[in-house]
């Protein structure tokens, strides 16, 4: 997007305000809008404070929550094993009907009751079952941390985003900006040279083609405007407040990571942090727990059972009886094996799958740390060939009123200039990004705007 606005800008010209004196190569004007651009940076709270609004707005928060709280609730169902189990149960029934042949010799039939309400309770409790409930409730805690890093990598998202957008809206009112101030300049280069075709100096030919430009120019200002809505809309659903008039660049980060080269603890220590390579290295965990317990529902289990019944509860007296169960239950051939297997592979797809997130996370960070060293050397120099190329529109522009430049020499210069201001709003723009990308994929992000993961990780 930002490409195709550059080729856009580069055919309007310089507007009359910015035609100054004449200055050195590497001079510096407080009060040119392109290098006001680069000096103007939003606080730091105030970015923070926006980046906190996105991650409560974020609809991807809260189904990172709702997994998190999904997994504590399955942890604390397999806990329920290590306690007792207990069962209650009421029965009540009366005869309606009954005839039998030979009823007086039936001593069986005669027997029975024709009414009677009996209860029932059974407490079991599991003795031993070879560690696999406590791997299954190692398991459950390993994916609750799954969960919370998944809410830590949503909030990077959602922070870098948030960076992104605001970085959007200030160049596109710097452009919206520089946009009016063009066509106002062309309005008053047509008026020059109507002077000129009048003293007989320019052609007609001239003034349509200045025409031409005028027009191109407010087209392009139609585009530029609807792209800085556009953006706005963007800040607004994101953050959930307009943005305001004086929002400014993402300021400079405080804090940066360490050198994403580095060998040994210190490139361990780095990737540990990383809230993507932090829930895979959870899922490992959780995968080795629950293959365990896999393996350990192979072998027999234990487990006691105290039944009581009370009987005749409201017909007799206390008829009652308690009895205690020792039960050793060892199942063959009924597909624990297989499902022990099946816990494994996917143990080994673990394994995999934190192998290459840490390869991927390496890389980025490199390539992020390449970014921005290599955006600060362009800054700089696209900064230097703006500052010279403004010194020599101006100087065209100076023979042009003295009638010694012709008008296709200015609208060259000017094209140059614009080419070199435009691409120096692009290249500080994408260095503010890349700097914020590099916390990301070095795990400083959130310590850099001051987040705290407990804080984020409360549902509100």
């Amino acid at each position: 997007m930002w490409l195709a606005t550059c080729a856009l800008v580069a055919f309007i010209p310089l507007p009359a305000a910015a035609q100054d004196a004449i200055v050195g190569p590497v001079a510096e004007d407080s009060a040119d809008p392109v290098l006001a651009f680069a000096r103007e940076a939003s606080d730091l709270e105030e970015l923070r404070a926006a980046v906190l609004s996105a991650i409560e707005r974020s609809g991807s928060l809260g189904e990172a929550r709702a997994a998190r709280d999904e997994a504590e609730a399955r942890r604390n169902e397999v806990r329920t094993q290590e306690t007792p189990t207990l069962e209650l149960g009421v029965s009540s029934f009366r005869v309606i009907s009954r005839d039998f042949s030979n009823d007086p010799q039936n001593f069986l039939e005669r027997s029975r009751p024709s009414k009677r309400t009996d209860a029932t309770l059974r407490a079991s409790q599991l003795l031993f079952d070879f560690g696999a409930t406590v791997q299954r409730i190692e398991a459950a805690n390993a994916r609750i941390e799954v969960a919370i890093a998944q809410i830590d990598d949503t909030a990077n998202q959602t922070a870098l985003r948030t960076v992104s957008v605001q970085s959007d809206v200030h160049g596109r009112r710097t452009l919206v900006q520089l946009g009016s101030a063009f066509i106002a300049s062309l309005y008053d280069l047509r008026a020059k040279m109507v002077e000129r075709v009048g003293e007989g100096v320019s052609s007609e030919v001239d003034l349509a083609q200045v025409d031409g430009y005028i027009a191109q120019a407010e087209a392009q200002q139609a585009d530029f405007e609807r792209g800085l809505a556009a953006a706005e809309a963007a800040y607004f659903e994101l953050v959930g407040t307009p943005a305001p008039p004086g929002l400014g660049r993402p300021p400079v980060p405080f804090v940066l990571a360490g050198s994403v080269t580095a060998e040994g603890g210190q490139t361990a220590a780095l990737l540990d942090t990383l809230p993507q390579v932090r829930a895979a290295s959870a899922g490992l965990r959780a995968a080795e727990r629950e293959a365990k317990a896999a393996r350990a529902d192979i072998l027999p289990k234990v487990t006691l059972s105290v039944d009581a019944g009370r009987y005749d509860i409201i017909e007799s007296t206390r008829d009652y009886d308690i009895r205690a169960t020792v039960n050793f239950n060892f199942r063959l051939f009924g597909g624990e094996k297989q499902r022990a297997d099946q816990a494994e592979a996917r143990q080994a797809g673990a394994q995999a799958r934190l192998d290459r997130l840490r390869d991927e996370a390496l890389r980025n960070a490199r390539i992020a740390a390449t970014d921005v060293a290599a955006l600060e050397k362009a800054e700089a120099a696209v900064r230097m060939s703006y500052l010279s190329s403004r010194r020599a529109k101006g100087a065209v522009f100076e023979r042009f009123q003295v009638a010694r430049a012709a008008l296709l020499d200015v609208l060259v210069a000017e094209s140059n200039y614009f080419d070199v201001a435009t691409r120096y709003l692009q290249t500080v723009t994408e260095l503010d990004v890349a700097r914020y990308v590099f916390l990301a994929r070095t795990g400083s992000l959130q310590d850099a705007l001051g987040i705290d993961s407990a804080m984020i990780a409360d549902t509100p």
